[in-house]
């Protein structure tokens, strides 16, 4: 199975390709280009895994990375503080690639799965640590991050597309 991870280089990213590998996945990982990166990557590719630098934001790029995979873990985010200090950029980032990926996998014979991270708080805050929530329980986003995660998770249920979230 061949399994495209976005954000893989981050810390949540990592653990996502470590764990893809040990269950002997191949591998197609990519971030940004910066130098923690590119060293993080560098040790990733001598364990067979082919890493892809380059920006989601670009159509040409995230199209060439959807060929041939059969499933896409979309980790790739940007996180609070920066959702809150730039929301607008932040939504082009978190809500905008999410929407051209469901919309390329759309038009793609097989579709690979979606595999979505949202996030627990999309339920809004719990009053205690231990605050469990049903399924169907309503949304109740309270910052960016959670309004665009909340976003995000409407827009991949009305695409068709298959996926797996996770909150």
């Amino acid at each position: 199975m061949q399994v495209l991870i976005t954000g893989a280089l981050g810390r949540v990213g990592v653990m996502v390709v470590e764990e893809a590998l040990a269950k002997g996945y191949s591998v197609r990982a990519t971030d940004l280009d910066n130098p923690k990166n590119r060293e993080t990557g560098a040790a990733f590719a001598q364990r067979g895994v082919e890493v892809r630098y380059g920006n989601l934001l670009d159509e040409a790029f995230l199209k060439d990375l959807l060929q041939g995979v059969d499933a896409v873990m979309h980790n790739a985010a940007m996180l609070p503080p920066h959702t809150e200090n730039k929301p607008e950029s932040a939504h082009k980032i978190n809500v905008g690639v999410t929407t051209k990926i469901t919309e390329i996998i759309a038009q793609m014979s097989p579709m690979p799965r979606l595999i979505f991270p949202s996030s627990f708080t999309v339920f809004g805050q719990g009053k205690t640590a231990d605050s469990f929530k049903a399924v169907d329980a309503p949304l109740a986003p309270n910052t960016e991050y959670t309004r665009h995660k909340a976003e995000c998770e409407g827009l991949i249920r009305a695409s068709g597309i298959p996926f797996v979230m996770f909150d």
